[in-house]
């Protein structure tokens, strides 16, 4: 969604994807805070590739997985305690969710 300001008017534009953006309740995410490893729930089997962001956007990890509804993902030993964002990307569908990691 890209928003901007036209004579003091919000004009709101979006761009569809072929991909669906999908609420956070989707995914189930435990433990969560963790200290270390994570294991996330999808609601159905998926192939595809899950990218998990630092604060600042940056991507930190990444790994691709094959017909699970269930990812066990270690948290990198380098990642520093904060707030991190999961993206769980298939074919069809983008899955996001937040993650504390507490050390």
């Amino acid at each position: 969604e890209n928003a901007k300001l036209v004579n003091n008017t919000k004009v709101v534009s979006t761009i569809r994807v072929e991909s669906q953006e999908v609420l956070a309740s989707d995914l189930i995410i435990n433990p969560n805070p963790t200290s270390s490893n994570i294991k996330v729930m999808l609601p159905d089997y998926y192939s595809g590739n899950y990218q998990i962001f630092n604060f600042n956007g940056i991507l930190v990890q990444e790994a691709k997985f094959n017909n699970q509804s269930e990812l066990q993902i270690e948290m990198s030993q380098k990642l520093n305690k904060g707030v991190y964002v999961l993206k769980v990307i298939t074919d069809t569908s983008v899955f996001t969710g937040k993650i504390i990691l507490n050390k």
